[in-house]
């Protein structure tokens, strides 16, 4: 596991994007947009960063949570973000909020 190095599950991409150019100069982030080579790589990061779109994501989330992992959970969907706040003990971002907020709740996270 590199201590350094994040990875983010994002079955769009968008949030993805905005993670690498944000945070460029501090931390180094993979992504993956398909969950099959997704989950066979999640060993080799500190951190995970799932962005939950759907309730497919959700499911996907919940196999990689079941694995004990450093995980945490972002999602613009302001259901999903109670449904999974209430479920889990981990911290989980409503990423619909400004940037500059989302970095600044993130980052204390990816340290």
């Amino acid at each position: 596991m590199n201590s350094n190095k994040h990875v983010v599950y994002d079955s769009r991409n968008s949030f993805a994007r905005f993670l690498k150019y944000e945070f460029r100069n501090s931390f180094d982030f993979d992504s993956y947009r398909k969950f099959d080579s997704f989950e066979n790589e999640i060993d080799n990061y500190s951190t995970i960063l799932f962005v939950i779109y759907s309730e497919e994501d959700l499911d996907y989330f919940m196999k990689i949570y079941k694995k004990g992992v450093k995980i945490l959970a972002c999602t613009f969907n302001y259901e999903l973000f109670c449904k999974i706040q209430s479920i889990y003990e981990i911290p989980v971002f409503d990423i619909s909020k400004l940037k500059s907020e989302v970095r600044l709740e993130l980052n204390p996270h990816l340290v």
